[in-house]
C-alpha cells in the first residue's frame, strides 16, 4: 500500500532557468524526488548561466596529490590567473577543471555551466551513453565527445563570421577525428533551418540522433541542459554562489521545528547549508587568526589555534615554530598547514625544485607541476 499526500506535491519541485547570452532562457520545474522534470513559462527561478566554450578551459586531470590538498594547490596555481572550479571524480581517479577568463559574472546566478559540459550533458537527457555533440553557433563551432556519460575529449573553433553558410563550416570541421561508431546530435541557430531529412544525413557515416524536445530550437540547446544540471547529475563544477546570508540561515534555523522541513533539507539543501555554514566559520577562524598571528597563513587555523593560541606553554610553542621557520629558505616555499600535538610541532607546505634542496625535509613527495610536497618537525626534546 502506497501512500499519497497530493497537498505536499508542490513542496517537491522547484524551479531553475537555464540561460545561454542575452536572448536564450529556458525554465524548468524539477521534481527531486520523482527525478522528473517539466517545462514552464516565466523565468523567475534560480538562475543557472551559461559559459560560453570559448572563454572556459576544460582540464581532465589525474589525481595524484591528497584529495584534501587539491583545493589549496589550484588556488596556489591558479587563483591570482582564472576564475576557477573543479569536481573530483574518485571512481576513475581524476578530476575535472574548469579555467574561465573575460566572463562577466552575473549577480544573480545560483550556479555557472561550462558550455563543454552543458553539451555534453545531452547524453544524459537522452540516455546515451557515447555520444558526439556538434554545436554550430554564429561565430564558433563546438565539438564534444562523450564516453560513459562524461566529456573526453572537445575542440572549439573560433572566430567565424556570422554570415558563412553551414556548407563552409562544415569544411572548417573536416579535421575533427569522429568516432563513426558513437551517434551525434546537432545543436545550434543554424539546425533550425535544416529539414530533419537533411540533417539525419549531415556528415556521412554518422549516426545522427533528431532529440524531439530540440525541434524547431537547436539554438536553446546549451540553455535547455544549464537547467536541467540539478537533475542530471555529472562531474561539471557549478561555480556555486558564496555563504548563504545570516537572514537566510535564520530562516532554515526557524523552519526546522517541523518535520517536513527536516525532509525537505535532507531531500534537497542540508548539504549546501552544511557547507555554506563550514566556509562561513572557516572564514571567520581565518580573520581572528590573521588579528592575533599577522605573519603567519591563515591555513588549518582551528588545529594552529589549539596548538599556539590555547596551549598552556604558548612561548615554547612559538620558539618551537620560530626553530622551524628558520630551518626553510625565504623564496620558493608555500607554507599550508601549522601543527603542534605532544610536544612536536609540524610544517607542511609545498617547495620548487631548487628550494627542496636548502632544507632537510622529514618527507616529501612530487606534485605534478615538479615542486614537492613537504612536511618538517620539530620538537621541543
Amino acid at each position: 500500500m502506497s501512500l499519497k499526500f497530493p497537498f505536499l506535491e508542490g513542496f517537491f519541485w522547484e524551479k531553475f532557468v537555464g540561460i545561454d547570452g542575452p536572448s536564450k532562457k529556458f525554465a524548468v520545474e524539477i521534481s527531486l524526488l520523482k527525478k522528473t522534470w517539466r517545462e514552464i513559462k516565466n523565468f523567475e527561478g534560480k538562475k543557472i548561466y551559461v559559459i560560453p566554450s570559448d572563454l572556459c578551459l576544460l582540464k581532465i586531470e589525474k589525481l595524484t596529490i591528497p584529495k584534501k590538498l587539491l583545493g589549496k594547490y589550484l588556488k596556489t596555481k591558479y587563483g591570482n590567473k582564472f576564475l576557477y572550479d573543479y569536481a573530483i571524480d574518485e571512481k576513475r581517479g581524476i578530476y575535472y577543471l574548469v579555467l574561465v577568463k573575460n566572463f562577466q559574472i552575473p549577480a544573480d546566478y545560483f550556479m555557472l555551466d561550462c558550455e563543454i559540459f552543458s553539451l555534453a550533458r545531452w547524453a544524459l537527457i537522452l540516455n546515451q551513453k557515447d555520444l558526439q555533440i556538434l554545436d554550430f553557433g554564429k561565430k564558433k563551432i563546438t565539438y564534444v565527445l562523450v564516453k560513459d556519460f562524461q566529456p573526453a575529449a572537445y575542440r572549439v573553433f573560433v572566430n567565424l563570421k556570422s554570415e558563412q553558410k553551414l556548407e563552409e563550416k562544415l569544411k572548417i570541421i573536416e579535421e575533427i577525428p569522429f568516432e563513426k561508431e558513437i551517434p551525434i546530435i546537432y545543436t545550434g541557430g543554424i539546425i533550425n533551418s535544416i529539414p530533419a531529412s537533411t540533417l539525419v544525413n549531415l556528415i556521412p557515416d554518422l549516426k545522427a540522433i533528431y532529440p524531439k524536445i530540440l525541434e524547431k530550437r537547436f539554438h536553446l540547446a546549451s540553455a535547455i541542459s544549464a537547467a536541467l544540471k540539478p537533475l542530471y547529475k555529472d562531474y561539471s563544477p557549478s561555480f556555486t554562489q558564496p555563504p548563504i546570508k545570516e537572514k537566510e540561515l535564520k530562516i532554515v534555523a526557524f523552519s526546522s521545528f517541523m518535520s517536513l522541513s527536516l525532509l525537505i533539507f535532507s531531500l534537497f539543501g542540508l548539504e549546501k547549508v552544511k557547507n555554506d555554514t563550514f566556509f562561513q566559520i572557516k572564514e571567520r577562524e581565518k580573520l581572528l587568526f590573521k588579528e592575533k598571528f599577522p605573519n603567519l597563513p591563515p591555513v588549518s587555523v582551528l588545529e594552529q589555534l589549539e596548538g599556539m593560541q590555547y596551549h598552556p606553554y604558548k612561548k615554547s610553542v612559538l620558539d618551537l615554530l620560530k626553530k622551524a621557520l628558520e630551518q626553510l629558505p625565504k623564496s620558493g616555499i608555500k607554507i599550508y598547514k601549522i601543527k603542534y600535538r605532544n610536544g612536536v610541532l609540524s610544517i607542511e607546505g609545498e617547495a620548487t625544485p631548487k628550494a627542496i634542496n636548502l632544507f632537510n625535509p622529514s618527507s616529501m613527495k612530487n606534485l605534478p607541476n615538479g615542486n614537492f610536497l613537504f612536511e618538517i618537525k620539530v620538537s621541543s626534546s
